[in-house]
């Protein structure tokens, strides 16, 4: 039942609201701050030399990059890039593009939860996600697990709603929004497994005709992908399925799992910088401290996961026979994400690398801003003590995500040691010009 507050009470959950929405406007901030400073190598101008090839150039694309199991990408990723590269190649355009798309994410994430739970408890699940580092830095690049939020979100969207309100437009949308969905990166062909698991669980009724549409829709999203293997006569697909760069066997279904709530904070984002640049960073922003918070928050994030599959079992136990509510159905949707993704590279020896990992940033964020909306229902005490708590932590990930900016601006040569590479400033000339080249020669040989 809604707890209705008066006098300093009410002020003070006011107030708190207007922080939040401090906290999540500095985090919209990050996502655009130095994008000259962005992460740029050959994967993202290839990306950008396709998108052009599509718009500008005879055909359309039916393929994306290869992947690194050595099956190309569908084209999804190409298609969403065109849209910027129709106005403009400039790299810093087509990067705050993506930063857009997930700023409309971050917001779209506080309409859903607001619309399944509650205002606030939309207001402590945007800002836990939109505050975590990996979150930040994995939507400020040309790469397509950076615009997962924004489709997947979709996703789970359509899903509820239409199990909460069955209408043929939503079984449909769904349909054409998914096969979007499942090309932004090969990760996501595992999802299929967790959307049938959703449906068998919620009992949801589909009519066969709306099904079909809907398979038809999916289908008619992945008809270019499918013309490039017929004319290919299937010889990657055989490649792939021969083993050649298929999963790493012996994988541990541990590390993939750990993975998943490492990356919903900053945890081991030496990844990106390396060992020895990532300990100065450390050292000299006086960040010591931030591997314990992260931490802290990361086991919080998985805590409160499971209590909310507790709370969700025991609430269909106990409400046998009635409707689910659409907060049991949102949790329901992404836990049979998390299962049937994780799950099938349990089966398959797939090792989970960071990004790929994007996918379940909102179950962590739902879980723990949804534990500490309960925490505020609980009386003052424990209310004050949840906020000051989260308070905290999220204004001390925003001070992460600034300094690690910060570094990044001050040492663009010094970063070679981890993933995150040399940043596009240091050579914008070169790419600007090879960007030159190439698209000119796209662009003559389409006006022949």
């Amino acid at each position: 039942a809604p707890v209705t507050r008066h006098g300093f009470g009410l002020w003070a959950d006011r107030g708190f609201d207007v922080l939040l929405w401090i906290i999540i406007g500095v985090s919209i901030v990050l996502r655009f701050r130095h994008l000259s400073y962005m992460e740029f190598k050959y994967d993202e101008y290839h990306l950008l030399v396709m998108a052009y090839e599509h718009v500008f150039g005879p055909g359309i694309a039916q393929t994306a990059l290869n992947s690194s199991v050595g099956l190309y990408n569908p084209p999804g990723f190409i298609y969403l890039l065109s849209v910027p590269v129709y106005f403009t190649t400039a790299p810093i355009d087509v990067t705050a593009f993506i930063a857009g798309l997930n700023v409309i994410a971050i917001l779209g994430l506080y309409i859903w939860v607001r619309k399944t739970v509650s205002h606030r408890a939309g207001l402590l699940v945007t800002a836990v996600f939109a505050v975590a580092p990996w979150a930040i830095i994995f939507s400020r690049k040309i790469w397509n697990p950076d615009v997962f939020l924004f489709f997947h979100l979709g996703c789970y969207a359509l899903l509820v709603g239409l199990t909460t309100k069955y209408r043929a437009w939503k079984v449909l949308a769904f349909g054409l929004w998914f096969g979007l969905t499942t090309q932004m990166h090969l990760g996501a062909w595992f999802l299929p497994a967790g959307v049938v698991l959703y449906l068998i669980i919620a009992r949801v009724k589909i009519r066969w005709f709306h099904a079909l549409g809907s398979l038809l829709l999916f289908g008619l999203t992945y008809l270019p992908y499918l013309l490039f293997h017929i004319n290919d006569h299937f010889a990657n697909l055989r490649a792939f399925l021969d083993g050649r760069g298929s999963g790493e066997g012996g994988v541990s279904v541990l590390t993939n799992l750990v993975w998943s709530f490492r990356v919903t904070t900053g945890l081991e984002t030496e990844y990106l910088l390396g060992e020895r640049p990532f300990a100065r960073f450390l050292e000299e922003n006086g960040l010591n401290w931030a591997p314990t918070l992260f931490l802290i928050m990361a086991v919080a994030g998985a805590v409160a996961v499971l209590g909310t599959t507790i709370w969700l079992v025991v609430t269909r136990w106990r409400g046998r026979g009635q409707e689910w509510s659409s907060a049991q159905l949102a949790v329901l949707a992404m836990l049979c994400m998390f299962v049937g993704v994780h799950g099938a590279c349990a089966v398959l020896g797939i090792r989970m690398y960071p990004h790929y990992h994007v996918i379940f940033y909102p179950l962590a964020a739902f879980a723990l801003g949804g534990a500490v909306w309960g925490a505020t229902r609980l009386g003052w005490v424990a209310s004050w003590i949840a906020r000051l708590a989260l308070t905290t932590a999220l204004v001390l990930s925003l001070l992460y995500s600034w300094k690690f900016q910060d570094f990044v601006v001050a040492n663009p040569r010094g970063l070679y040691g981890g993933d995150y590479g040399v940043p596009y400033i240091v050579q914008e000339d070169m790419w600007l010009d090879r960007l030159s080249q190439e698209l000119g020669r796209i662009y003559g040989e389409a006006e022949q």
